[in-house]
């Protein structure tokens, strides 16, 4: 693409904004990503050319370090013709970056389009944005690589929920952090598919459950990652009606199945541990069929033995929210 290129595709771009602009003159924000090596020089290309002293580009889309791509968010709530012609020549010197542009009207967003760089050429779609933006960036469905507008999937479930407050022989008793918690439950009422995010940070998910757990007024112990006894947290409720529940929080993804093993499993820390009065079995996912057929866990149910799938997992989040 060339400067005309440019220009014609962004007027395009402008031409399918779903509803009328909050400010024509500024009508639309924008998300910038880069590789990390270009963090710093970009960040100071972008401030000069369109007088901002922003934040530099460092806040990661993956926190485990597998995605080289870093992203700058929420200083351009609205952006001018002007600004994003600029945006084009900073990013026809940094190969691999992108822009992801939206429409701002009646308090939502829309991505309308996204262009970016491939090799040395500056390249765009107004047709589907996550798909160009997977080819500029070589990102496969697989990889830890999320786009939201709002704030990475990630990022929302790997916020500290819980606030540390002695240790315990069991574990660390802990209590809940209103703020983080109130804001996976609100991103939960809106995407429930949000819980599959935990899939592959179980730590953050057990620490979750133990958040909520004592947002629902019991005391809450966060056992060991390792050698946790068969058990991620244990809720407890004192006084009249006392109760002691040993919970498991397993993180699946949507087609993978808690299966009869890991219920018979939660059985036996049932037996094992005198001052139990429910094991609990709280998973993203949902139950192997063959586990509400099975005899030897069906009696355990529902006194002894509860299992919670993600469908009734959100709907007590959200009954706490």
């Amino acid at each position: 693409m060339n400067e005309a290129d440019i220009e014609r595709f962004i007027s395009s771009a402008l031409e399918r904004l779903p509803y009328p602009p909050v400010n024509k003159a500024r009508p639309l924000c924008a998300m910038l990503y880069c590789p990390r090596e270009h963090v710093e020089i970009v960040n100071r290309q972008i401030n000069a050319a369109w007088g901002d002293s922003g934040d530099n580009l460092s806040r990661e889309l993956s926190p485990t370090g597998r995605n080289p791509w870093t992203y700058k968010s929420g200083n351009y709530a609205a952006i001018a013709l002007g600004e994003l012609r600029d945006l084009a020549k900073i990013f026809s010197k940094f190969p691999g970056s992108v822009c992801v542009l939206a429409a701002v009207g009646s308090g939502e967003q829309e991505v309308v389009a996204v262009f970016g760089m491939d090799g040395s050429r500056i390249v765009g779609s107004r047709e589907t944005w996550r798909s160009t933006g997977e080819i500029l960036l070589g990102v496969k469905p697989s990889d830890e690589f999320y786009w939201r507008l709002a704030g990475s999937p990630i990022d929302i479930v790997l916020q500290t929920v819980i606030l540390p407050e002695r240790p315990d022989a069991q574990g660390m008793l802990v209590s809940s952090l209103a703020d983080p918690w109130s804001e996976i439950a609100a991103a939960l009422e809106k995407n429930p598919e949000l819980l599959f995010e935990f899939k592959s940070y179980s730590r953050k998910f057990e620490e979750f459950i133990a958040s909520t757990y004592s947002r629902a007024g019991y005391e809450v112990i966060l056992t060991p990652h390792k050698g946790d006894g068969g058990r991620d947290v244990i809720a407890t409720k004192n006084g009249f009606g006392a109760v002691r529940l040993q919970v498991q929080a397993k993180a699946y993804r949507s087609d993978c199945f808690v299966e009869n093993e890991t219920v018979d499993a939660m059985i036996g820390v049932i037996r094992k541990y005198d001052n139990t009065s429910k094991g609990i079995i709280t998973t993203t996912s949902s139950f192997r069929p063959s586990v509400f057929i099975d005899p030897d866990i069906q009696k355990f149910i529902p006194y002894r033995l509860e299992l919670v799938d993600g469908k009734r997992l959100r709907d007590w989040i959200l009954s706490l929210k």
